[in-house]
């Protein structure tokens, strides 16, 4: 199916900094951001050059020495996808930003990529934007091809009752609302809703498997728990979690699941919700634990989930 929507951040991202990224979780649709941008903005101009990190055939070459030969052919512009999956990539990306100054890059990574924790300290050098998935709005937006505008939280406050209605003249939102819970939020979704739920369930083991593997040290064993934790959160009713009780019941030091739980969030698995005021740090203590987005809850159990549970999961992610 060729994508013809665009995402709203499309208009948020600045590409005229020098150093972009893009961070969200697997399926999020980061790849077919940048290829859009790419296409509308340079209409197949040799000046800019896409290249993944999932490409063996740039194996041969060093990422610095792609950017280099690149930027003496007359480049501009150089994309970098999967970047975490380029050894030592922070350096790489350093060295490139540091010694060849007239080369703009973007570069797109895993939700865990730890960019201001980097030691080539990118913190201070790039520009992050964080993706995500699809929106109510946005998946509304696809399938009627409508163009519904956003609304910020205080307009959503004071003019709800007006805002509900002028799109209730243009749809039917009910409808458009349960079919988001069940498939809306990843953009996998329009190369056929049939096999979305395998594919996503695939997209959660990669998480899991790879991407947690090598944000921290772990290993199989863990990786069961954390499975057994996730299924846990999306059957119960919206999660006020006890850590010293959990960690017990998952046979895990209290400490490791706290890590865990904010790696999870990293990952876009679930969502951490910390009390007001609090600092959002690996140590504070989560208020409650809600998966990431509706989605979610059915590919981690086999249970009908709670309806307030769904509405809890669906707002939080919302906002």
């Amino acid at each position: 199916m060729r994508i013809t929507f665009k995402r709203t951040v499309l208009e948020d991202i600045d590409w005229n900094d020098r150093l972009i990224a893009i961070k969200g979780s697997r399926g999020v649709g980061k790849t077919t951001l940048i290829a859009q941008h790419i296409i509308e903005q340079f209409k197949g101009d040799p000046s800019a050059l896409y290249v993944s990190m999932d490409n063996l055939a740039i194996k041969s070459m060093s990422l610095f020495e792609i950017a280099q030969q690149h930027f003496n052919l007359g480049g501009t512009h150089l994309f970098i996808d999967e970047v975490h999956k380029y050894p030592d990539w922070s350096f790489a990306v350093k060295n490139i930003y540091d010694l060849i100054p007239q080369l703009n890059v973007v570069f797109t990574g895993s939700s865990m990529l730890a960019i201001h924790k980097s030691q080539a300290d990118l913190s201070r050098r790039a520009i992050v934007y964080n993706l995500t998935g699809l929106s109510l709005r946005e998946y509304i937006n696809i399938e009627t091809n409508n163009s519904f505008q956003k609304y910020c939280l205080e307009d959503v406050l004071h003019y709800h009752i007006d805002i509900a209605q002028s799109i209730s003249k243009e749809i039917k939102v009910l409808k458009y609302f349960l079919e988001y819970l069940d498939y809306g939020y990843y953009p996998i979704y329009l190369e056929g809703k049939k096999k979305y739920a395998q594919r996503l369930q695939q997209i959660m083991n990669t998480i899991l498997d790879v991407d947690l593997s090598y944000a921290m040290e772990t290993n199989v064993h863990n990786i069961y728990k954390l499975k057994k934790f996730l299924t846990m959160l999306a059957s119960s009713v919206p999660f006020e979690p006890n850590i010293s009780k959990l960690a017990g019941s998952l046979e895990m030091p209290r400490n490791t699941l706290t890590q865990y739980i904010y790696c999870l969030d990293e990952a876009g698995i679930i969502n951490v919700l910390l009390d007001s005021g609090k600092s959002y740090s690996n140590i504070s203590k989560p208020e409650k634990l809600y998966m990431q987005n509706p989605n979610l809850l059915k590919i981690f159990t086999d249970q009908v989930p709670n309806k307030g549970t769904i509405r809890e999961v669906f707002f939080a992610n919302q906002l």
